[in-house]
Parts: C-alpha cells; sequence; structure tokens
C-alpha cells in the first residue's frame, strides 16, 4: 500500500496469521456447495475478546503459481426471480418451480432446529411423477447443502457455485416452503448490452428471455 506521506507499506499472509474453518464446507461449480450455519462469523469473536485462541495459518511455498489480474467481464446478480409455486410430489419432497431455466443459485428462507440438514438439488425438466429430472446431469451433482443453526430465520444461499435449472427440489424440511420464501437469483457475465430482439411469435420471445 503507498500511503499519504508516500512511504509503502506490506501486508503478508505468513505463519502469524491465524486460520479456523468457516461455515462453507466445500465447494465446487458442478458439484454445488456444502454450508454448516452453526459455524459462522461468530466463531472468530473469540479472537478478539481473547476467550479463545484460534490456530495458526501455516506457510508453504507455492512455486510456480503467478497470479495475474482477471480480464474477463465479471459475474454479476442481473435478477431476482421469485417462486411460481411449489409441489409435493413425493412425501418430504418439495419441488420450487421458477417458471424458466435460468442460470444462478436459490435463496430460501426457512426456520428449524439445531443440525437439521436441508438439501437443494437443481434441474431443468421434471420426471413423470413430478420430482427433479436430473439423469441428464450425468457426474454433476448440482446440490446445495445445508446444516440449519437453528436460531430463528435462516437465509440459505450458496457460496463459490452456480447451476443451470428451472425447477429447485427441497428435502429436510418439516414443511412445504412458502412460494414468497425461496427466490431464484439470476447471475451471468456483466457484459454491456447492445441489442434487443423481440417479434410476433411469444415462444421465441421467451427462448430469448
Amino acid at each position: 500500500m503507498e500511503l499519504a506521506d508516500g512511504s509503502l507499506q506490506t501486508v503478508v499472509t505468513d505463519a502469524s496469521w491465524q486460520g479456523a474453518f468457516g461455515p462453507v464446507r466445500s465447494a465446487d461449480l458442478l458439484m454445488g456447495c456444502t454450508t454448516d450455519l452453526r459455524r459462522g462469523p461468530a466463531d472468530w469473536q473469540p479472537v478478539v475478546t481473547g476467550l479463545r485462541a484460534v490456530p495458526g495459518a501455516s506457510a508453504a511455498a507455492l512455486a510456480g503459481f503467478v497470479l495475474e489480474p482477471a480480464t474477463v467481464d465479471p459475474v454479476r446478480i442481473s435478477e431476482e426471480r421469485p417462486a411460481a409455486g411449489v409441489t409435493e410430489p413425493t412425501p418430504g419432497v418439495y419441488v420450487i418451480d421458477f417458471g424458466q431455466n435460468l442460470v444462478g443459485w436459490v435463496r430460501l428462507k426457512l426456520r428449524g432446529i439445531a443440525g437439521q440438514k436441508v438439501v437443494i438439488r437443481h434441474g431443468e425438466m421434471l420426471n413423470p411423477n413430478g420430482t427433479v429430472y436430473t439423469s441428464n446431469l450425468r457426474g454433476a451433482a448440482a446440490t446445495d447443502e445445508y446444516w440449519l443453526k437453528g436460531q430463528g430465520e435462516e437465509i440459505l444461499e450458496p457460496q463459490f457455485t452456480f447451476h443451470g435449472f428451472r425447477y429447485a427440489q427441497v428435502t429436510g424440511l418439516g414443511a412445504a416452503p412458502a412460494p414468497a420464501d425461496a427466490v431464484a437469483i439470476v447471475a451471468g457475465s456483466a457484459l454491456r448490452r447492445t441489442g434487443d430482439f423481440s417479434c410476433s411469435n411469444p415462444l421465441l420471445n421467451q427462448l430469448y428471455q
């Protein structure tokens, strides 16, 4: 950092830093994200108060790695799409319909007990019995998993992943989620819009949308 007086200050990551697991246990673009909401930012509070020691970070050499700035347009949220409806094709399995295919993830508000596991699977079509069709995903799980904290209303939203889907299949709940509590977060490359399309055919207009 170059300070106002012209001097330089260097801040580095080394063994003097502290490190511990946070709520995100795993994350992958194809597989999805696993989050334990029982391990939140509050876990770091004892570092400030001195009530509990947090283990130190370990330093490792990363020879051969070169950090370079990204030259692509960033991914940004472009729309928040409300749920069109919720069904229960089999007992305890709830399918949220967002009305059209999109790319992004699901934000779901709910209440539960500590340690309750909630699983959200994503798909573009439904099986004949109304559950989410995932055979076309092959090895991609496209699944987000959560363990609830159990303290009032909680918001489930993954990090470091996205999915292509119209339907989100939720298991692990005690009752059906309300459509108003489910939102699809639409994301994509923040490219500058240079044109638009519309015609007299509503199917083509929907395909463009």
